[in-house]
């Protein structure tokens, strides 16, 4: 029963978070007409047990587009 209840209060809080990251990534997109930036993130995987980093650039054109372009470790552009 502790089980279910954590998995449960787990649940409602990761949702909560995702709404916040969602409300806010709406305030910062509204105003401006565009924004750019750069960015990390690490992917991993499970599998062989192995953490992938990664970084780059972003660009935001409101209501045009979105440029995501990954530069380490392997240029995606």
């Amino acid at each position: 029963m502790k089980k279910l209840l954590f998995i449960v209060s787990a649940f409602i809080f990761c949702s909560f978070a995702v709404a916040n990251d969602f409300e806010e990534l709406r305030a910062m997109t509204s105003n401006p007409e565009r924004l750019s930036g750069t960015f990390t993130q690490s992917k991993y995987l499970s599998q062989i047990d192995i953490s992938i980093p990664s970084s780059g650039s972003f660009y935001y054109e409101k209501d045009k587009e979105i440029i995501w372009r990954t530069l380490k470790p392997i240029d995606s552009t």
